[in-house]
């Protein structure tokens, strides 16, 4: 982080100042939270977490690792998640979904669909070697309760037992969207 810019380096420190606040809660007090060469965080033994932030707003989620296997935590600026990412993001699945939605709200769900996928990778690559893309899973929201539905596909399925169907939840505030994903132990 020593070459990133001062706001990067302030929304860094703040992910990692609630990852600290969270695991003390838990009991794990004075941890340092290490980056890994791939950049993710390095969580303390017998612990699960993920971190995120975006210009406004960062948080972190964390579990013990005997009652939970993985965690995802995402928030995205609805508005940084523009239409040229959606032939990256959406699967054929996922794009006719989107077009029985009303075309108002076309922004929100790409948004909501583009965090559920990093909430997923964030709870899925600890356990899994591997790459995980965006193609690997299926992500339907649900308008009625704030929850999405997840289908993972592939080699991904096959690896992590009990992900090949999951649930998460999502919020939308103040044109962000917050995902979060927890795989049981």
């Amino acid at each position: 982080m020593q070459n990133a810019v001062q706001k990067r380096r302030q929304e860094f420190g703040a992910g990692r100042g609630c990852a600290r606040t969270a695991l003390a809660r838990l009991g794990f007090a004075d941890v340092a939270i290490e980056k890994q060469k791939d950049g993710s965080p390095l969580w303390p033994e017998g612990a699960v977490g993920s971190i995120s932030h975006s210009s406004l707003w960062s948080g972190a989620a964390v579990a013990r690792k005997d009652q939970i296997r993985g965690i995802g935590l995402d928030i995205e600026t609805v508005d940084r998640v523009g239409q040229r990412l959606e032939r990256m993001i959406l699967t054929l699945d996922e794009a006719a979904w989107m077009t029985r939605q009303p075309r108002g709200l076309w922004r929100q769900w790409r948004a909501t669909i583009f965090s559920a996928k990093e909430a997923i990778y964030k709870c899925l690559h600890p356990l899994y070697a591997e790459r995980i893309g965006f193609m690997d899973a299926i992500v339907t929201p649900s308008q009625d309760d704030l929850t999405f539905s997840v289908t993972m596909i592939g080699a991904v399925a096959d690896a992590i037992p009990g992900c090949t169907v999951m649930q998460g939840r999502y919020l939308m505030h103040e044109g962000n969207v917050f995902t979060g994903i927890v795989l049981q132990a």
